[in-house]
């Protein structure tokens, strides 16, 4: 059985070893060893007749896995906004301070936010958050399982471990100086904080070497005019 194993890893070497434009036999060996590799083929989702699933068989590869870990906490608003909105989740990168935020009928529907950030942003390596049940327990906690992603929670009454309660407070300074600036009704403030928070991510930053957020964690320059347009 062993010697059985051994041929196949040396075949497996040789045919990358002329993918790589025939690197020697040892230098393949380590490249692979020193690289992250996709598997190779899952009998569940490659099968010449698939059965029918109500559920992805692999949900972890199915989102974009984030090279940053992020923060989390829940924004809350005096006011209920004209789409039915009283809070809404911010999520806020470690490295690149990259801001994302969901606004919510109800807190109780965070773990709606988490879905649709792990869609529309992709799947951080861990989330950090306070220790509200709503972001340790139920569905939320389910999401982070069957994802993949390490949960890590601040220490009660220690709420400054958590950056993001910084975030939130520059998002509300910010929107509600935008929303006196052009009159807007206060109802309204879930649209203003959504715009703050693009201004942020495509705005330069000295802590980044006068790069954007959004380039830090994406990796490309962005379009700054499209959501001005």
């Amino acid at each position: 059985m062993t010697n059985a194993v051994t041929q196949d890893n040396n075949e497996t070497i040789k045919e990358w070893s002329k993918h790589l434009e025939h690197l020697n036999y040892e230098a393949t060996k380590y490249t692979l060893k020193a690289t992250t590799q996709l598997i190779p083929s899952v009998e569940a989702e490659t099968r010449l007749a698939p059965r029918m699933h109500l559920k992805c068989r692999l949900p972890s590869l199915q989102p974009k896995r984030l090279n940053e870990g992020f923060g989390t906490d829940t924004f809350f608003s005096e006011v209920k906004s004209s789409c039915g909105n009283k809070c809404g989740q911010v999520f806020l990168g470690i490295k690149s301070g990259y801001t994302v935020f969901i606004p919510l009928k109800s807190k109780a529907y965070a773990y709606a936010a988490l879905s649709d950030y792990i869609k529309d942003v992709g799947a951080p390596l861990f989330l950090s958050s306070g220790t509200a049940k709503e972001e340790n327990l139920g569905k939320w906690i389910s999401i982070c399982r069957t994802i993949g992603i390490q949960k890590h929670s601040s220490k009660p009454y220690y709420q400054h471990q958590n950056k993001v309660e910084h975030r939130i407070q520059d998002i509300k300074r910010r929107a509600s100086l935008v929303m006196k600036q052009y009159n807007a009704p206060e109802r309204f403030w879930d649209y203003a904080c959504e715009y703050i928070t693009e201004l942020i991510n495509h705005s330069a930053t000295w802590q980044l070497a006068w790069r954007t957020p959004y380039e830090s964690l994406h990796g490309k320059t962005p379009d700054i005019l499209l959501f001005l347009l």
